[in-house]
């Protein structure tokens, strides 16, 4: 049941020829970062960019940085799964929550205890800048792949 909901295919050509253009974009930007040799003890540039910025900006980035279309399919996808309303609700509702956690958690954790958030964020931030190169190759990598797949069996099927 669950590969049926998650490979459905688009209702349209055109909905699954641009879902396969976006597949095959992400998997490019994983390549690319794959092939990219990291310079050691240089900040990425959106990292430089997220240092500099304050609460308000960094709020208002991770709105806009939702993935919005990646939100709406997995919507979209639950809705039209055929479940029972119930288990709809719930899946929705745990969804939504799971999307938007990254932008949140941090929210919540910085307005309840702000030191104890700088240096929980902080060691997550160097975290991050120890493995960004890996993220960004597992995440366009698997996102490239799904939707490439998604994509092709609207288009063949």
């Amino acid at each position: 049941e669950f590969r049926r909901v998650l490979f459905r295919s688009s209702s349209s050509t055109g909905g699954a020829a641009v879902t396969t253009a976006f597949g095959l974009i992400f998997l490019a930007v994983a390549v690319q970062q794959w092939r990219t040799k990291p310079v050691e003890g240089k900040d990425p540039g959106w990292m430089k960019a997220l240092d500099k910025a304050g609460l308000v900006a960094g709020v208002a980035l991770g709105v806009s940085l939702t993935n919005y279309a990646l939100l709406t399919s997995g919507v979209e996808k639950i809705v039209k799964s055929g479940l029972s309303s119930s288990v709809q609700t719930s899946a929705l509702v745990f969804f939504i929550l799971i999307a938007t956690s990254t932008i949140i958690l941090p929210l919540i954790i910085y307005l309840v205890r702000p030191s104890w958030a700088k240096d929980v964020l902080g060691r997550f931030r160097d975290w991050l800048m120890l493995h960004n190169r890996v993220i960004l190759i597992a995440v366009f990598g698997l996102m490239g792949l799904l939707f490439t797949v998604q994509g092709l069996i609207g288009l063949l099927g």
